[in-house]
């Protein structure tokens, strides 16, 4: 399994107040969830009315597969042309089966821990 994470940092110009803001990363997210199935959310710079962070996954089988889609949907989103893209960062990660057999993810320090410690 290939998971595919992608940050895009948009310009916002003529953004006054923080619904204006909300107004136009909204209609970032609404079309591009209802153009592509991912999970995608604004995760930085939530008060920042010059900017707008938003991060998306997308999870599959196949690494071409999900670097091409993080590509389609990183230019659907660039092409709406509501707001000009800052910066683009990508990673991929690959869990399970495709790991290479020195990547151990040791789960023993998990039991252990609880929710407050991700926070």
């Amino acid at each position: 399994m290939f998971v595919g994470v992608c940050r895009l940092t948009f310009q916002l110009f003529d953004v006054h107040s923080l619904k204006m803001k909300r107004s136009v990363v909204n209609r970032l997210l609404e079309r591009t969830r209802a153009k592509f199935d991912i999970s995608i959310a604004e995760v930085a710079d939530n008060d920042r009315l010059s900017q707008a962070v938003l991060s998306f996954v997308v999870v599959g089988n196949a690494k071409p597969h999900v670097d091409a889609m993080m590509g389609k949907v990183g230019q659907f989103m660039e092409e709406m042309a509501v707001a000009p893209l800052l910066r683009r960062q990508t990673e991929i990660i690959s869990f399970g089966d495709e790991m290479a057999s020195d990547e151990v993810l040791d789960t023993s320090l998990l039991d252990d821990m609880s929710v407050e410690d991700f926070q």
